[in-house]
């Protein structure tokens, strides 16, 4: 038989969805020959129609499309490669129970539908061959498995199959009759299939299946773990089974247990995996939730010397180990109620399960957007409302701090995050936490609260803040303190009052009660109720300077915002919930805090944890006398007009002032203020004007002296010294004395000895000197030549080398430099070069 050789004289287009081999077998029927022959006229000689159908390469696809009039795109479609995606089919090692290669397609063996096979004149659609496809949609049945003639897969197609002998839908695979190996020829029209109920789960779960398909989605791989885990449970414990797997059974395997919880070939056993994992994977119905509940008991119920509840959150997972995300984060909250509150919260088992991913690096990160104790209004929602001690409600607000930066942590040892007294928390959650739901509550807020923090940040650097300001570091600035308590007719009270004042504006700063005095915790808690608002801004204004003064623009204040959790049955108050009571009306009437906690059904707690997140405090008292100012004017040398002549003439003491009048300081300053006379202003902390690297890095690196330092930066050379010792840094005997090096232009790195001889005094005159020394006969006539007395230079060439720590000129006749001396005369005349450059330059 001849053909022209541009295109085959018939054309016969593909059925939509038909396999290529298929395709090509059913064009050589119609041309009466072979697919062998008709791809080697095709150009493709040595090549199987069974092999182009996974995998068709370009030149491949090109010959048929240019012979055969079909569209190349097309050819592409009807090839396993076309669904064989990473997406859709994932492979994983094949080395245990769950590892087997996932969603294996058939190959040259195909599932297919009797009277389909009738309709399309023995034509096989690709779909067959696909591991998911068990059903048929048009007629209703499930898809067969095998050929009733040979008990076998059936086998396709065969190189040697003639066209004109027999259809595509009869068997060809090779069998022994008679002693001789012979096709099965079984016509697979008459193969009986079962049928499927129009509005069952089987068809449904098809449909699913191909949706899945079409779409690109890679959540195949969740229901083929859960497939073999639902066959495995079937296996087990069918008993344990909720009603609807019975019925899934019944209709998908004639109401018979699987045989392997591992082969998913057979159609009916695929078809009831599939349908029972769609329904496990559905975490919306309770058919979906009690399925893959049956599914974790089963496998609990299997392991040896362990109990469901004894069993750690690890040992649960570990039959898991190779399901999807989605399916380890249920098994995870399925576990929730049997862990442990630390465990709960690595796991996040009650709000987002997964396993614990952080690394310490992220916990770090976590532990600078969180102050030390948990933020006040979050605080008061997690707070029961009993009666708790004090100091129990702060060990409480502490321990939440650090069980907040467990959440998903791979390690729950953080020594850098864990609290100094761990025990005193450790007895403050104990007596804190009442019941199983409170602690659900706990470990729910707290794992949201970090996923927040985590994904959002946080606008204040806490940890900066911890590290930059403390009890000595702070500055309150005490005239304006007494300016607006004399403004307001307030008493400035002692000592005692400083104290608390510098309490609440550290504990501003940082977020959370400072430990600072005073230790009486009544006390400090009253100053927190009763503070004045106006007093309340000052200190808030006092907090914002101390930020400015090291350049941090951060808000003072801040509280993570309340959508970040979605908790609604708190265990304790929620600041909506007493902003809508009576506690405007009276904390005005300056009710105590206990009536006011008493008159909401509160603790006294929860009321100042209210005042610390919103800044509401009482109204101030009114003032005790009926106006400012003294009723009887002051005498001698408090009178006003002796003080301004005082301060004008520069002669004001008020120490001296004190004395002589027998009254106190404060009394002498309430008289200056009184007058109008400004109070003599204290000076600034050097702090604010250099810190201590910048101080380091000058005197310790550059070894510039304390007198230049001061000059740099414009401040007093003898406050400067008391700070470098207050810091801790030691000041050289010679500390007055510079390094004229450190002020060149990109100033090189001296040696050791260099840099202890930079700090002798004149060094750059006795360095031109000792340049210049080798070579010369003595020290004598070194001295003529260089118009000095020999004592002179032999005392300054002592004093260099007792520097240096080295000999550097030897006394000989001609004088020698040594080896060290060579070097760091070599040194000493590129670092004079560069001053005599800079000098010309300046000049």
């Amino acid at each position: 038989m001849t053909w022209a050789t541009d295109r085959l004289p018939i054309v016969l287009p593909p059925l939509p969805g038909e396999a290529l081999d298929s395709w090509i077998e059913a064009y050589a029927r119609r041309l009466r020959t072979s697919s062998t022959g008709l791809l080697r006229f095709l150009g493709l000689p040595g090549i199987a129609a069974k092999h182009l159908v996974f995998r068709l390469e370009e030149a491949d696809r090109k010959a048929l499309a240019r012979l055969t009039d079909a569209d190349a795109l097309e050819l592409d479609r009807m090839t396993l490669r076309s669904v064989a995606r990473s997406d859709l089919l994932p492979q994983l090692p094949q080395n245990g129970d769950e590892t087997a290669s996932v969603w294996r397609h058939l190959g040259r063996h195909s599932r297919f539908c009797p009277r389909c096979l009738a309709d399309n004149g023995g034509r096989w659609p690709l779909a067959w061959r696909l591991p998911f496809s068990f059903a048929c949609q048009q007629h209703q049945c499930l898809l067969v498995d095998h050929c009733p003639g040979c008990r076998d897969r059936p086998q396709l197609f065969t190189n040697q199959q003639l066209g004109r002998s027999t259809s595509g839908a009869h068997c060809m695979r090779l069998t022994l009759r008679d002693g001789r190996k012979t096709a099965c020829r079984h016509d697979l029209t008459q193969t009986p299939a079962q049928p499927l109920p129009p509005d069952g789960t089987a068809l449904a779960s098809q449909q699913h299946f191909d949706a899945l398909v079409q779409a690109g989605s890679p959540a195949l791989h969740h229901l083929y773990f859960l497939s073999r885990r639902c066959l495995r449970s079937l296996m087990l414990s069918p008993w344990a089974a909720p009603e609807a797997v019975g019925l899934a059974l019944r209709e998908c395997n004639g109401g018979l247990l699987p045989d392997s919880p591992h082969d998913l070939a057979d159609a009916g056993q695929l078809a009831m995996g599939t349908t029972l994992a769609i329904w496990a994977s559905d975490t919306a119905t309770t058919t979906g939730q009690a399925v893959f509940e049956w599914l974790i008991r089963t496998d609990q119920a299997h392991r040896r010397n362990a109990s469901a509840s004894n069993l750690s959150i690890d040992q649960r997972l570990l039959s898991w180990g190779r399901a999807s995300p989605e399916i380890v984060s249920r098994v995870i909250a399925d576990a929730d109620q049997d862990l442990p509150l630390d465990t709960r919260l690595r796991y996040r088992s009650a709000a987002h399960p997964r396993r614990p991913d952080l690394t310490d690096a992220d916990i770090r990160k976590r532990a600078d957007k969180v102050p030390a104790a948990l933020w006040p209004s979050w605080t008061l929602r997690l707070l029961p409302n009993t009666r708790i001690d004090p100091r129990t409600v702060d060990g409480f607000r502490r321990g939440c701090r650090s069980k907040l930066l467990l959440a998903g942590a791979q390690s729950q040892h953080h020594p850098w995050a864990q609290p100094s007294n761990r025990l005193i928390i450790r007895m403050a959650f104990r007596r804190v936490i009442a019941s199983p739901e409170h602690e659900t509550a706990i470990a729910s807020c707290l794992t949201q609260l970090a996923s927040h923090l985590d994904a959002e940040g946080s606008p204040i650097d806490y940890g900066r803040r911890r590290r930059l300001f403390t009890s000595e570091s702070i500055t309150l600035n005490l005239d304006e303190y007494r300016q607006l308590c004399r403004r307001h007719g307030w008493p400035r009270g002692g000592t005692g009052r400083i104290h608390m004042l510098k309490w609440m504006l550290l504990s501003f700063l940082l977020g959370t009660h400072a430990d600072l005095p005073p230790r009486n915790l009544h006390a400090r808690d009253e100053f927190r109720y009763q503070v004045p608002p106006l007093m309340r801004a000052f200190l808030l204004e006092q907090a914002a300077t101390n930020l400015a003064a090291h350049r941090i623009d951060e808000p003072v204040l801040w509280e993570p915002p309340t959508e970040w959790c979605d908790w609604t049955d708190w265990p304790g108050a929620t600041p909506e919930q007493i902003a809508d009571s009576d506690f405007d009306t009276l904390i005005a009437d300056r009710t105590p805090a206990e009536e006011t906690a008493a008159a909401l059904g509160l603790t006294t707690e929860h009321v100042r944890l209210y005042c610390d997140a919103t800044g509401t405090t009482q109204p101030p008292p009114p003032p005790a006398s009926p106006g400012l100012g003294r009723r009887r004017p002051r005498r001698g040398m408090l009178d006003p007009g002796f003080l301004r002549a005082a301060h004008s003439s520069g002669t004001l003491n008020q120490s001296l002032i004190a004395r002589t009048a027998d009254c106190s300081l404060s009394t002498v300053q309430n008289a200056l203020e009184e007058a109008g006379i400004p109070a003599t202003p204290r000076p600034e902390p050097l702090s604010l004007r250099i810190t201590r690297e910048e101080l380091e890095q000058a005197y310790l690196h550059q070894r510039l002296s304390i007198p230049d330092i001061a000059e740099q930066f414009g401040l007093d050379r003898h406050r400067l010294n008391l700070l470098a010792k207050k810091w801790g840094i030691e000041i050289r005997p010679n500390s007055a004395t510079s390094n004229p090096f450190a002020l060149l232009p990109d100033a090189p790195a001296l040696s050791a000895s260099m840099a202890a001889i930079s700090n002798v005094r004149n060094c750059v005159e006795r360095l031109r000197r000792l340049v210049r020394l080798p070579g010369q006969r003595n020290l004598c006539s070194a001295a003529r030549s260089l118009g000095t007395l020999p004592a002179t230079l032999t005392h300054q060439l002592h004093a260099l080398e007792k520097a240096a720590g080295v000999q550097l000129i030897e006394r000989t006749s001609p004088l020698a430099a040594t080896p060290a001396g060579a070097a760091l005369i070599h040194e000493a005349e590129h670092l004079l070069s560069l001053l005599d450059a800079v000098e010309s330059s300046v000049t």
